[in-house]
């Protein structure tokens, strides 16, 4: 039986899974021939940390 979505979501945060998945990730694109836009797997939170979305009002 799989994980409810809540629990897969917050595992999905901590390093060592987000390192796992890079790998995976990688390798996928390597085998499929695709690239990144940024060249790097973007984790969304740390991401908009570091380039906060402007909006005008």
């Amino acid at each position: 039986m799989r994980a409810p979505i809540f629990k897969e979501f917050y595992d999905s945060q901590y390093k060592d899974y987000r390192e796992e998945l890079e790998v995976l990730v990688r390798d996928l694109v390597k085998k499929y021939n695709m690239n990144l836009l940024t060249d790097m797997v973007i984790y969304h939170k740390e991401f908009q940390k570091s380039n906060p979305v402007r909006r005008s009002v």
